[in-house]
């Protein structure tokens, strides 16, 4: 009875892919914090771009993984004072300045990854490649 729904495009929030925090409910306080931290930094700003905090989404990567994949870097946006969401957006070292001034920047270099399919195609090919030697 399930099976059509079960070939459809899974919700972000089953996947845990969208993460909302808010002051009463947070995936991880610290991760939090540093968000809110950043919000406070950027005034009127209602989006930025950073990297993946540790055990954020690669829930099962060890500290050593960690090191050798290519980084995720994860959109954050705020939809009030206190509240926002986190989702990851791309797979590798993004060549365009994440240090932006406006959300209209954020949402160009967000265009640029969606070109890119969401990955740095060469990183990730190379740290595939690692990964086929060493087994």
């Amino acid at each position: 009875m399930l099976e059509p729904i079960r070939e459809l495009v899974a919700p972000l929030l089953l996947m845990q892919w969208l993460q909302i925090d808010t002051p009463a409910e947070t995936f991880n306080p610290m991760v939090y914090a540093s968000d809110k931290k950043q919000f406070g930094n950027l005034r009127k700003r209602n989006a930025f771009i950073r990297g993946e905090h540790p055990q954020e989404f690669d829930w099962k990567l060890s500290d050593y993984e960690r090191n050798s994949v290519p980084l995720l870097r994860v959109l954050v946006f705020r939809f009030a004072p206190g509240i926002h969401a986190r989702i990851p957006v791309f797979r590798g070292n993004q060549s365009a300045e994440l240090n932006v001034a406006s959300d209209a920047e954020i949402g160009i270099i967000l265009a640029g990854m969606v070109r890119q399919h969401g990955l740095n195609l060469d990183e990730c090919l190379t740290y595939d490649a690692k990964l086929k030697v060493s087994h």
